[in-house]
């Protein structure tokens, strides 16, 4: 502001002596005139009108020459500050010179200190044992100043080497490598960095000093002996950008595939190295919390397959402990936890792997999609009807059947269909809530919401009119689909006998608080009492009891989570609720 102010009064000064000389001037030339016209005139009306015409000449020629003035001066002003402001002996610039002066006095100041203490750590050991540059240096650095050294001549170096020769990168992952020049152990000179600019340090008998003018090398390229290049041979795989202060490669993934990243050293070699860099396919754990735009194919870290359905996605580990992913013990979900995926509604389900699943240890189990029957002791399962024979008529516990079409109760939607999908894209989606009604009137899977209690076949007509998507299909729950579902509980949720659990909850609670959780399924053996496809043939005097139950009820502990359970339903009356009986849906991809 000081410096403006006098600007300004400066020019104030200008232009009150400018303005005074031009009007003084002015009226010496007026008076001339006038003089001569009186003695040459002796009319003094004529006098008159020549004086007011000139004077009004006058006046606008004082207004035109201020004009000029005043432009001219302001250009010279404004040339004169921008000068004093922005040139080579500006404020501005004599204020940074002196940042740049007193950081180098600084850096300057803890070298000598740092050798100096050094020196007389040495002393007792020997009078000729000297710190070194680099050992003054290295502390130097230790401390945050910014120091680089390079070898003296280019001549010196003797080629190039990379940390790595060979590296794995996950999907979108980074890593870096070391870059080392090879010398031929000449001396190195030592710069210290202010600014992006490189002033020279001198190790003179135990005196170190630092140039305050800097010199024209530059680490980063521009007049450097020993400027470094890197290149990915396809950056569509892999891309690398180098620092050039600490020869530091950054890699980072961006595909499958494979990349040769080669690190040069230019102006004058032909010094290189190269990385071989192989990416990995996308994880799982890649692609928590993104809804899918299609159904898509994806592996878990032990190479499971798994495939999310189109506008889905998979649920992450959550703080409240409601998702669980426990099985390798970093959160990442694996085919072992039941991985729950979620639609953009809130509904949820969980993934059921069948197949050969492979496991962290290197061994491998086999779950085989089917109907099941389990020891009333120890929960041993025995496989009573492959999936793959769903077209025969195999009875379990003396009454129960998985029908292929309608029979006094509603079959599954296309059972044949079910399986073939199931087996092929090596698993199918279990709805990890007991049904809720929404306010459309449709099947809602979400917590803490009251259970949907209603008929086998209304609920049959519920589940399957879920969804109407390109990607999957819904329908409720099968025997299948419940036995092979309790067969994946009890060898991967540390519940071996999970088959013979009771109700955990005596009172009915709205879905998913009964605290009975297993691979992240809620209430299998709590709760309500569950409709499926499967068919009853027990029979009472004239009634029929075709439809069956599956699982725990919370008034009766008779009831497990295995256990069938048929219930009265005579044709003409199937529109009547049961009070104890909800539902669940499941999805198979299409």
């Amino acid at each position: 502001m000081y410096i403006f102010g006098t600007i300004r009064i400066k020019f104030m000064e200008i232009m009150n002596k400018t303005v005074k000389m031009v009007e003084n001037n002015i009226h010496k030339n007026r008076t001339k005139e006038c003089t001569k016209e009186l003695s040459n005139n002796a009319n003094p009306n004529k006098l008159k009108g020549i004086l007011t015409v000139r004077n009004g000449m006058a006046t606008r020629g004082i207004t035109l020459v201020a004009l000029v003035v005043t432009i001219v001066v302001l250009l010279i002003l404004a040339g004169i500050t921008i000068s004093y402001i922005m040139g080579d002996n500006s404020v501005f610039k004599k204020a940074s010179d002196a940042k740049v002066q007193t950081e180098l006095g600084k850096i300057e100041e803890r070298a000598n200190l740092i050798y100096t203490d050094k020196l007389m750590q040495n002393v007792p050991a020997s009078l000729n044992n000297k710190p070194t540059m680099q050992e003054v240096v290295d502390q130097l650095k230790t401390a945050g100043y910014p120091i680089e050294k390079m070898e003296t001549s280019e001549n010196a170096i003797t080629g190039i080497s990379l940390s790595r020769e060979n590296m794995t990168l996950g999907f979108g992952s980074s890593n870096t490598i070391k870059v080392t020049l090879e010398s031929s152990g000449e001396t190195y000179t030592y710069y210290a960095v202010v600014d992006g600019k490189y002033y020279q340090m001198h190790y003179n008998s135990g005196n170190i000093t630092i140039d305050r003018t800097p010199s024209e090398v530059s680490i980063d390229g521009e007049g450097s002996t020993q400027r470094l290049s890197v290149n990915s041979s396809d950056e569509s795989i892999a891309t690398a950008t180098i620092d050039y202060t600490t020869k530091i490669v950054t890699v980072t993934a961006k595909k499958e595939g494979n990349t040769t990243i080669t690190v040069k050293l230019i102006e004058g070699s032909n010094y290189s190295a190269s990385c071989e860099v192989t990416v990995s396919p996308q994880q799982l754990a890649d692609i928590v919390d993104e809804i899918q735009d299609a159904n898509r194919e994806i592996e878990d870290e032990n190479g499971n397959k798994i495939t999310i359905p189109g506008g889905f996605k998979v649920v992450p580990d959550t703080e409240d402990n409601d998702v669980d992913y426990t099985y390798t013990g970093d959160k990442k979900p694996t085919v072992q936890d039941g991985i729950v995926i979620e639609d953009e509604e809130g509904n949820q389900f969980v993934w059921i792997p069948v197949g050969e699943i492979k496991n962290k240890d290197g061994s491998t189990t086999t779950i085989t999609l089917g109907r099941y029957s389990f020891d009333g002791i120890d929960g041993t399962p025995t496989l009573k009807q492959n999936g793959t024979d769903y077209s025969k008529t195999v009875t379990i516990s003396n009454y129960y059947q998985e029908l292929t079409s309608d029979f006094e109760n509603r079959a599954s939607k296309s059972l044949g269909t079910f399986i073939s999908k199931t087996n092929r894209n090596r698993g199918y989606y279990f709805g990890r809530y007991e049904a809720s009604s929404g306010s459309d009137g449709k099947v809602v899977l979400k917590r803490s919401r009251t259970a949907w209690k209603t008929t086998q076949a209304r609920a049959a007509v519920a589940a399957r009119e879920m969804y109407n998507s390109v990607y999957i299909e819904s329908d409720l729950i099968n025997s299948y689909s419940w036995d092979t579902a309790i067969v994946f509980i009890q060898k991967y949720s540390r519940n071996s006998n999970y088959a013979n659990r009771t109700s955990i909850n005596n009172t009915f609670k709205a879905t998913g608080e009964a605290g009975d959780k297993v691979c992240n399924i809620h209430d299998m053996a709590s709760n309500y009492m569950e409709w499926t496809t499967e068919h009853s043939t027990q029979k009472v005097s004239t009634s029929t009891y075709p439809c069956t139950m599956r699982g725990g009820n919370c008034n009766d502990t008779n009831y497990t989570a295995s256990k069938r359970s048929c219930d009265y339903a005579p044709t003409n009356s199937q529109i009547l609720p049961n009070s104890k009986t909800s539902f669940r849906s499941l999805l198979y991809l299409k």
